[in-house]
């Protein structure tokens, strides 16, 4: 999991293994920070963030998943340049259908 604010990692992760648990399988997380990323969201300058956001992603091996745990990180997966076949997700596209089904 990718997160460019540390206090993301507790909640997604409680998530995460709830999810899991909810599948009968278990989860192993490794939480990657994105170190200095999250200035560049302050500061307004959406490409190095993202760019940084997924130069980090570019950096992680051994893993089934990358999980951007940050909707502000989304557009990040589109610029990985990853070579590993471990898919990376976000999470507003599936958290927007569970909103939909939930309201229906």
């Amino acid at each position: 999991m990718v997160a460019t604010v540390e206090s993301t990692f507790g909640p997604t992760c409680d998530v995460m293994r709830e999810e899991a648990d909810a599948a009968g399988r278990t989860a192993v997380i490794r939480t990657v920070p994105a170190e200095g990323a999250w200035k560049y969201f302050e500061d307004g300058d959406r490409e190095r963030y993202l760019d940084l956001v997924a130069r980090t992603v570019d950096t992680i091996t051994g893993v089934d998943v990358v999980v951007l745990a940050q909707v502000s990180m989304a557009h990040a997966a589109a610029r990985t340049r990853t070579g590993t076949a471990a898919p990376v997700l976000s999470s507003p596209a599936p958290g927007l259908r569970a909103a939909a089904a939930a309201v229906r």
